[in-house]
């Protein structure tokens, strides 16, 4: 595995994470927002 190969894997798993970290936020934003007053 080169060099390149390693920092290619690590931003994939960066992206992934940061990608589920944004649902879940949006996720309690969302939860939060629709406990306090509903807006549709």
């Amino acid at each position: 595995m080169t060099q390149l190969d390693r920092w290619e894997t690590e931003l994939n798993e960066a992206t992934v994470f940061s990608f589920l970290f944004a649902i879940f936020l949006a996720t309690q934003a969302q939860a939060a927002g629709a406990t306090e007053s509903p807006k549709i």
